[in-house]
């Protein structure tokens, strides 16, 4: 059974009283691309909505309502240490919900729940390859493949992995995790 849940708009206390769980990963997310210049307010609530404050208010009713042992598991980005251009909004929210992850970690130890994050490269989507034109998908993906020093994009079952170890990784808290083929290293070249 699932429910369709917007994590803008929806009241996570009433998600929970349905749905109690035990772990919980926030995995919502969504992108645009726009220069200085040409930011609005609405750009930038947008972005935090999604990013920032659902996964607050989420994490907050699942605390609520754990019983025994609890896992969070964020989904941010490697964007977030490596900000792109034209991304300010998604990189800074990003970022954001590391410091939240953090936060998390520090006030939900004394429960026993632990708060982790996951920093993914890219990873063929919807969100990260537009399917305007076979062309242009292929373009974006050979470009996105060279930021890559593994010479591959990640595929879905890479964060999968990485989410389900932190789900179940019982002294690991406060951490993000790094799953990115090799993107953040790629300026570190001597």
């Amino acid at each position: 059974e699932y429910a369709v849940f917007d994590v803008a708009k929806d009241d996570p206390d009433a998600l929970f009283s349905k749905y109690p769980m035990q772990a919980l990963v926030n995995n919502a997310g969504s992108s645009e691309l726009v220069a200085v210049g040409n930011w609005t307010a609405k750009h930038w609530q947008d972005h935090f909505d999604v990013h920032v404050k659902a996964p607050a208010l989420l994490s907050q009713a699942f605390a609520k309502q754990v019983t025994g042992e609890g896992s969070i598991v964020n989904i941010s980005s490697n964007i977030a240490m490596n900000p792109e251009p034209q991304l300010a909004a998604y990189s800074a929210c990003k970022a954001a919900l590391i410091s939240l992850t953090k936060s998390l970690a520090q006030e939900l130890a004394s429960k026993n729940i632990r708060a982790n994050a996951v920093l993914p490269g890219v990873v063929p989507t919807a969100m990260t390859l537009p399917t305007e034109s076979d062309a242009q998908r292929q373009e974006l993906e050979t470009m996105f493949t060279e930021l890559h020093p593994l010479g591959k994009l990640g595929v879905p079952q890479d964060i999968a992995e990485a989410v389900v170890y932190l789900l179940n990784a019982k002294w690991v808290t406060g951490t993000s995790l790094v799953v990115d083929g090799g993107f953040r290293i790629r300026e570190a070249k001597p």
